[in-house]
């Protein structure tokens, strides 16, 4: 059995979407809104969730007493979540434009991105979509690193992204980013089988299905 979806929800339950129930969904143009999940949850559970974690104990940080949750200070950094967030851009625009893979098209799935979510108006301005894609993206998957005096923080007082000061909250980008998919499932529900939307979109996962397969051969 293939599955193309796993993982564990809060009661500790494995779930389980094997290909042949997806198959099953699309060909009798049936459960439209656990296909939505479906979507949803491959983008959350492998991007997102990781970074939600919460531990229990708390650390006192020295000369400030502070209290600060112990994965968020030891464990969680602000290059992996931006380094997740720029995957599932390119991910979640192989859906949205119905492409098979992003081969040779990764620079202009950040333009599309920037430009149509409304939920990142600030990067669709001011050629930010084109210096995201070149010192954040391409800076962080190629040399681990960002370029042209570009920072990264996960302060709560600093706003999602400053231009001026060339800083980029990771925080707030993914809870923003989190906001996307979520918007994408609810007009996934929404729309009609036929719609654009639905179309691109089963085209990229006839496309999972296939590499699927033939990983398994």
């Amino acid at each position: 059995m293939i599955y193309l979806l796993r993982y564990y929800n809060i009661k500790g339950e494995l779930i389980e979407i094997s290909i042949n129930k997806i198959e099953d969904w699309i060909s009798h143009q049936k459960n439209k809104n656990e296909l939505a999940d479906f979507i949803y949850n491959r983008f959350y559970y492998r991007y997102i969730k990781p970074f939600e974690y919460v531990s229990d104990k708390k650390i006192k940080i020295k000369n400030t007493n502070k209290l600060i949750n112990e994965y968020s200070l030891l464990y969680k950094n602000g290059f992996s979540i931006m380094a997740n967030c720029c995957l599932l851009i390119e991910a979640i625009e192989t859906f949205q434009r119905g492409w098979k893979n992003s081969n040779f098209k990764s620079e202009i799935a950040f333009l599309k991105f920037f430009s149509r979510d409304k939920n990142f108006t600030d990067f669709s301005t001011n050629d930010m979509s084109t210096l995201f894609y070149k010192k954040i993206r391409c800076g962080i998957l190629h040399q681990g690193e960002i370029t042209d005096g570009w920072k990264i923080t996960r302060s709560e007082d600093k706003p999602i992204l400053n231009i001026k000061k060339k800083e980029l909250n990771a925080t707030k980008f993914l809870e923003t980013l989190k906001k996307s998919i979520e918007d994408y499932k609810t007009e996934l529900k929404k729309a009609e089988w036929e719609d654009e939307i639905w179309r691109n979109a089963k085209i990229k996962i006839k496309s999972l299905i296939k590499q699927s397969k033939r990983n398994e051969n």
